[in-house]
């Protein structure tokens, strides 16, 4: 039946998410060398990966952008999406 199915659809999906948290927190320097294969496989030669797929924080220690569907790469590829990264320097009282 559809209410089983949605049932053990939806614990599978939260399992992956408690089992990939789970991996970032206890091997977060290979979990960041998969994030970053990951990405350049899905980027065009000569996409700055380094630049803003390569925090300086572990995976999961600040943010985690999930792209399941691989859309987010697409549109970089294709020029219909850009990324822009940089470092808050300071801030002021306002």
């Amino acid at each position: 039946p559809a209410w089983l199915a949605y049932l053990l659809t939806r614990w599978k999906n939260v399992g992956k998410a408690i089992l990939f948290y789970w991996l970032s927190q206890t091997y977060p320097q290979t979990v960041r060398g998969w994030l970053r294969a990951w990405a350049q496989e899905q980027l065009p030669d000569g996409f700055a990966v380094d630049v803003h797929f390569k925090p300086k924080y572990d995976p999961w220690d600040q943010r985690l952008c999930a792209v399941p569907d691989g859309d987010l790469f697409a549109a970089l590829s294709s020029g219909r999406a850009s990324v822009v990264t940089d470092t808050i320097q300071r801030f002021t009282a306002g």
